[in-house]
């Protein structure tokens, strides 16, 4: 969804959210995804009454207009962590009054949010669409009544028409067949994909159903390997160990360890220029 929004998104924000925009800038800045910095001391608290909380203070020895902005993440992010009510106080520590804003316009403060189901709508809304992006989303929308496997058709053969080329046709059925496993329609997607002309080699699909005993034998096989490859690196260690101790002969070791001497002396030779 990510990848295909920005080609849909205009049309989606008029269809679904009732937004006729004019005008968008792209963003580019990144987001942070965690505070920058920590509270400066928080509690859980019980008062008298027996009210349970978490007490949030903050200490602050210059002035910071926009504090209000910081207190609302840390809020934010207590509520979503702890699911209980949060109380925050600042303690101004410099000797001047501080011109800070306690309280966040209302106009900045986070409104309810849009709740849009997509399985409300019409496949109609979607399936004639020219655009790829929307058709594969018809997927996810009502099929009022008609068969999986016939919309799943109808699709691919949309699909089949309005890609330019066979790799734009092969990105779409594999983001199609993604997206029908929401909907638990992997076999009628399967099905439709093998039984059309379409050159789509579903086995390239690690995830789906058909490629599971593939990347199960290609899990055993790599497993072995891994196993393989951590006995050989501790037999390495025993031999340089036994190097180090000089009790034995590389003859001896080789013996011991069942390798050759021209193993032994290769390991040593490896070690020695490491360090």
């Amino acid at each position: 969804m990510k990848e295909n929004i920005e080609e849909i998104f205009l049309k989606l924000s008029e269809q679904f959210f009732g937004i006729k925009i004019k005008k968008t800038t792209i963003i580019e800045e990144k987001l942070q995804r965690t505070i920058e910095r920590e509270p400066d001391f928080l509690r859980f608290v019980e008062d008298e009454s027996g009210e349970k909380y978490i007490l949030h203070l903050e200490f602050h020895v210059k002035d910071e207009p926009e504090i209000a902005y910081r207190m609302q993440e840390y809020c934010a992010f207590l509520l979503r962590k702890f699911k209980i009510n949060v109380f925050q106080h600042v303690l101004y520590l410099g000797k001047d009054t501080p011109i800070l804003m306690k309280k966040i316009p209302e106009s900045h403060q986070m409104r309810d949010f849009n709740l849009v189901c997509i399985h409300q709508f019409s496949y109609k809304e979607f399936i004639n669409s020219q655009v790829p992006e929307e058709v594969i989303l018809a997927i996810l929308a009502d099929f009022e009544g008609e068969k999986p496997d016939l919309i799943v058709r109808f699709i691919l053969l949309q699909l089949k028409k309005i890609c330019k080329n066979e790799i734009t046709l092969r990105k779409f059925v594999t983001q199609l067949n993604l997206l029908s496993r929401l909907r638990k329609l992997e076999p009628e997607t399967s099905n439709q994909i093998e039984n059309m002309p379409i050159t789509y080699d579903i086995e390239t699909d690690a995830l789906y159903l058909k490629g599971i005993e593939k990347g199960i034998e290609r899990g055993i096989e790599k497993g072995i390997e891994k196993e393989r490859e951590q006995k050989q690196k501790e037999k390495d260690i025993s031999i340089l160990e036994m190097l180090e101790s000089g009790i034995l002969t590389i003859e001896q070791i080789a013996k011991f360890t069942h390798v050759s001497t021209d193993y032994v002396l290769d390991l040593r030779l490896k070690n020695e220029n490491n360090k």
